[in-house]
């Protein structure tokens, strides 16, 4: 999508080489064509940016109603209602024309699911789903799970195998040395850092991987802060599971992460005064 400026720039180049319109020469922004210029130009860029919105609505919707793609199953799964039951009728067809399960009642409350991710081309298909509790996210519980599972089972493709995973977030344990500005407070260098690397690891997207350089980057972006970040070894483990030593990247067993309440960051970092 091309911004105001750029399409005005080019309306401007396709006046001055027409002849009918050589008398225009008018510097001033304010000038009554010049007006009507940057008008049109903005209206052309707004009604692209349009266009390019709806296009991608378009083709995300397209993609989900697809049957059988990671996308359809990802849509289907944030459709499950906890409680509910499906229905199967002759009347009842999806988008493509086949006939669907569906609730007979549609209970926005009861639809837990808040984040999916559909694994590709593994087997069985993973499918990594959390809730949203106070804000945060969380594992479905044994019931509830039960029930998605047996959702799945009845709209997924015959002879389809499938993994849910609902565990609570993989657990990361960071040793470093933090670099600080020593005229500032210590107590308050600590809040800004804790606070910049727990927002990092909410802000990795759902089953998105935890990269160590953008983890760095996270603190070091606390200029007036921090002069520098030394990680000194990064570990992260699944619920349940054993710790692993990050060198590069990591992909969430559950889809999430949070640091370690015990092996916390207070404990793991060693601030330095410059």
């Amino acid at each position: 999508m091309k911004t105001t400026d750029e399409l005005e720039v080019v309306i401007l180049a396709a006046q001055g080489a027409e002849g009918d319109l050589s008398g225009l020469t008018s510097t001033s922004k304010v000038a009554w064509w010049r007006v009507i210029v940057r008008f049109v130009a903005f209206g052309m860029s707004y009604l692209t940016g349009l266009w390019d919105a709806k296009k991608l609505e378009l083709e995300a919707l397209a993609a989900a109603v697809v049957p059988g793609t990671a996308a359809w199953m990802a849509a289907r799964v944030k459709e499950w209602q906890y409680g509910y039951a499906l229905t199967v009728s002759s009347t009842s067809t999806s988008l493509s024309g086949q006939i669907a399960p569906y609730y007979l009642v549609g209970d926005e409350a009861a639809k837990l699911v808040k984040y999916v991710a559909v694994g590709e081309g593994t087997r069985p298909l993973k499918i990594k789903v959390a809730k949203e509790v106070s804000g945060e996210l969380a594992p479905l519980s044994s019931a509830e799970r039960t029930s998605l599972d047996s959702y799945i089972k009845q709209i997924k493709f015959a002879g389809t195998d499938h993994l849910t995973i609902s565990a609570d977030a993989d657990l990361v344990k960071t040793i470093g040395t933090v670099y600080y500005n020593g005229q500032l407070a210590l107590a308050d260098v600590k809040t800004a850092v804790e606070t910049a690397l727990n927002e990092h690891l909410k802000g990795i997207y759902f089953s998105g991987k935890f990269n160590i350089n953008d983890y760095r980057d996270a603190c070091e972006a606390l200029v007036d802060i921090v002069s520098d970040f030394q990680i000194t070894s990064v570990q992260i483990k699944p619920d349940g599971g054993s710790y692993t030593t990050v060198t590069r990247e990591y992909e969430a067993n559950a889809g999430y992460y949070r640091h370690d309440a015990v092996d916390d960051l207070d404990s793991g970092l060693v601030y330095v005064a410059t």
